[in-house]
């Protein structure tokens, strides 16, 4: 703002009565203010008094003008009254530009954006430079410019490979190819599919994995054989090395390497073993009991259940029944016990021991002593008479 913001002139007007009249400063002599008609064309000013408005200095404001304008201020020129700035330098704003350019901004009013600087560190405030160098991708002193073409990296200063598919072209910022030629794969395209492969020119082109497999091998690259001897297609497998039509019967896992376990058999082992004898499991392709059947079960897979005739029992019914259960020739078709218990004199679960005879032992003992004692007894006290009536 000018150090005189206008003057106030008490003119006399020639051939008319006296008036004000506003004069501009600081413009050239034909630039005038319009003429009214009352005003005579040869009127003249005669100066009465000035009255001057402003500091005696730039860059100050206020009462008095005490006060400092900003120093961000374009010119350190302010309002008089209230010290707001009407233009700010570059890299700051606000109404008396106290406010640094923020959120990655700089120049005049912060209208510009700061470039990719290395490390997302922004930009110089004012002037938009980088103060570390540029982010990958991109160069210039504002980092505000990509890479040219072949050329990638921090300040592109690496140059793309030749192994890509269109060579020295790839990504701006990583170097990676934007595509390998057949055959090829990895980010730089340096690595060769697998000879392995189904299609020895067809692979992934980040892992390298072999698109497609010759028929019995699997694996990432093709490189391992099917284990197929136990597959329903001896032929294939998957290409994690499973059979890719299931197992054969008796045989469990992807890969068919695992025979049945636990009492079962059979196409994906869902049957269950017979009544084997010694609880072993049975065959785990057929199913055949081969230690045999418990009692009361017979067949090759210990399937069927034994119905004897009375009086029999055990495996094939080739065994009797004990003539001393408490009701003769009746017993368990399996186990042979006399389900009535024993005839009185016998015991054991089968009622094969017998308990008279050891009872008659021991009453005949018992009464042999007796006897003995006795007699002697009747020995002494007969010897005893005689003696006593002899003398």
């Amino acid at each position: 703002m000018d150090i005189i913001s206008s003057f106030f002139l008490f003119t006399e007007l020639s051939l008319s009565a006296c008036s004000f009249v506003n004069i501009a400063l600081n413009r050239p002599a034909w630039q005038q203010h319009p003429v009214t008609a009352d005003y005579h064309q040869f009127a003249f000013n005669e100066l009465c008094e000035l009255e001057v408005y402003g500091c005696p200095r730039s860059g100050f404001y206020g009462v008095n003008c005490s006060l400092p304008c900003s120093q961000y201020c374009q010119g350190e020129n302010c309002n008089l009254v209230d010290g707001t700035c009407s233009v700010c330098v570059d890299g700051y704003t606000g109404a008396k530009c106290n406010k640094k350019c923020s959120n990655y901004t700089y120049g005049p009013e912060c209208r510009n954006r700061c470039g990719k600087c290395n490390g997302g560190i922004p930009c110089n405030h004012i002037n938009g430079i980088c103060f570390n160098n540029c982010a990958a991708g991109r160069q210039g002193d504002k980092c505000d410019q990509e890479c040219q073409v072949g050329w990638h990296g921090k300040d592109c200063k690496h140059m793309c490979t030749i192994f890509c598919l269109v060579p020295r072209v790839c990504d701006k910022i990583t170097g990676h190819c934007i595509e390998c030629p057949v055959g090829s794969y990895g980010a730089y395209c340096s690595k060769k599919c697998s000879p392995s492969c189904g299609n020895p020119k067809s692979c992934d082109k980040e892992t390298g994995r072999c698109d497609t497999c010759p028929t019995g091998w699997y694996g990432h690259n093709c490189d391992m054989k099917c284990k197929v001897g136990n597959c329903v297609d001896p032929r294939t497998c998957d290409r994690t090395g499973g059979c890719s039509g299931g197992c054969k019967p008796g045989w469990k896992n992807l890969t068919c390497d695992t025979k049945c376990e636990g009492g079962t058999f059979g196409l994906d082992c869902n049957k269950t073993c017979g009544h084997c004898e010694h609880m072993k499991h049975c065959h785990h392709i057929t199913g055949v009991c081969t230690h045999g059947c418990v009692p009361g079960y017979y067949g090759l897979r210990c399937t069927y259940e034994q119905l004897c005739e009375p009086g029999y029992y055990g495996i094939n019914c080739m065994q009797r029944c004990s003539p001393h259960c408490n009701i003769s020739g009746v017993c368990h078709q399996r186990s042979g016990i006399c389900k009535d218990g024993c005839e009185k004199g016998w015991k054991g679960k089968l009622c094969e021991d017998e308990q008279t005879n050891e009872g008659r032992s021991i009453i005949i003992d018992y009464y042999t002593i007796y006897s003995s004692a006795i007699a002697v007894l009747l020995v002494i006290c007969l010897r005893c008479y005689t003696y006593f009536i002899l003398e």
